[in-house]
């Protein structure tokens, strides 16, 4: 999942909003999950808060959860857009 400043002005206003997204998610292999954002954000899983960075700031990563393979997780993420540059994504890693 993506969501960049240059998309934005398509769907909703660039500056000065906030989102929430909610998924389901499972992976085949065991993945770490990471959330990066630009600016604030709020990453919960199965209703667990697990990154509370609900602060304006450039892209940062935060580390989210180590995800089992074959198992779901419930994903919602609060989404703050200050002004500036947007960037909001959720990235899964592959163990090795």
């Amino acid at each position: 999942m993506f969501l960049l400043h240059e998309f934005l002005s398509f769907f909703s206003p660039v500056y000065n909003f906030s989102a929430i997204f909610e998924t389901t998610i499972e992976f085949d292999s065991n993945t770490d999950l990471y959330v990066r954002s630009d600016d604030g954000v709020r990453v919960y899983v199965d209703d667990k808060l697990m990154v509370d960075d609900w602060t304006y700031h450039g892209a940062l990563e935060n580390f989210v959860i180590s995800c089992e393979r074959k198992k779901a997780y419930k994903i919602k993420i609060e989404y703050l857009q200050g002004g500036g540059e947007a960037t909001l994504q959720l990235v899964g890693i592959k163990k090795k």
